[in-house]
């Protein structure tokens, strides 16, 4: 079995403590943006593009003065793609931008959300961006995947706060059938680099094929998987929401970030007995696109499927 390149340097971490911060909603709810903008507030650590590509050698990496480097190839890879965005969408790209931590969670493919199997390897890249950055900072993490997980989190971390954004299921659903026919109708190099397997997967005109058929207008058998998955995670939000204690967790929707960045970022901010006023009205610029027919046709099922967590929201059909 191959040694990674920091093990013999772990027992710097042996002091290092770290207070996690997770923003958890459904894929496509607003995740990035709200992640993007609470790192604009210079008051979080955030996982990297940088972190996740290269977390079994970040301290190597430092020690050894060759993280520089590191930084540099990811920027040359931006280079030869011509990439300056996500492809999926207008955000911005870079090896320091923040992104989700579940692309260095897997182990042979999985799973993508914290469990007692991989937890370990969460907490030591928490534990080496504190001793990066030498501060106490909390450190802000984001995983759409695990919104249905977090009383498991709360069990791992202890010391977890969580930071919830609601949007509505329709305009969640339109959003990720939109991104899956966009990345398998283009390759998404950004992705590639990100997720091998997604890069070999469109690679082969047979997976690429069946993943353009599934997330069709023709065949919704995509669709279908998504609004499932979408149920189970509202409800695992309704039931057990309530088993946090309070002071562990605040709520927003993307709609009121959309109308109220300010006053949304500066009440999550608050709640975080993180004591200051930030500007977020210049970050938000939110799209009005069209609801693809299927899911149109579907609005109802979509709403009965989701009816509690969309009444406790206030959503209507």
């Amino acid at each position: 079995m191959t040694t990674a390149p920091d093990e013999r340097y772990h027992q710097r971490l042996a002091d290092t403590s770290f207070r996690p911060v997770f923003i958890l909603g459904f894929p496509r709810s607003g995740t990035t943006i709200l992640y993007r903008i609470l790192d604009k507030t210079g008051r979080f650590n955030v996982v990297s593009l940088y972190h996740v590509l290269y977390h079994d050698r970040l301290l190597d990496q430092h020690l050894n003065n060759e993280a520089a480097a590191a930084v540099q190839r990811i920027a040359d890879y931006f280079d030869r793609y011509d990439l300056d965005t996500r492809e999926a969408d207008r955000l911005t790209v870079g090896p320091h931008q923040p992104v989700e931590y579940s692309f260095m969670l897997p182990e042979r493919g999985f799973p993508w959300t914290v469990s007692e199997k991989n937890s370990d390897r969460l907490r030591l890249l928490c534990k080496k961006i504190i001793y990066l950055e030498g501060n106490d900072l909390p450190v802000l993490l984001k995983n759409p995947l695990d919104f249905g997980n977090f009383l498991r989190i709360k069990q791992l971390f202890p010391d977890a706060r969580f930071i919830f954004i609601h949007r509505h299921p329709v305009d969640v659903l339109n959003s990720q059938v939109r991104a899956m026919r966009q990345i398998f109708r283009q390759k998404n190099h950004y992705l590639a680099l990100l997720y091998g397997t997604y890069g070999e997967a469109y690679d082969n005109p047979l997976t690429r094929g069946l993943f353009r058929l599934m997330f069709s207008s023709y065949v919704p058998v995509g669709l279908l998987y998504l609004i499932h998955r979408m149920a189970r995670d509202s409800r695992y939000y309704v039931d057990h929401v309530g088993q946090l204690a309070e002071e562990d967790y605040v709520s927003v929707t993307y709609e009121e970030l959309c109308r109220q960045p300010s006053e949304t970022i500066d009440s999550v901010l608050a709640h975080l007995g993180i004591d200051v006023s930030f500007d977020a009205e210049r970050y938000i610029q939110p799209r009005d696109t069209d609801t693809a027919p299927r899911i149109e046709t579907l609005d109802g099922y979509i709403y009965r499927r989701t009816a509690r967590y969309c009444r406790l929201h206030g959503y209507r059909p």
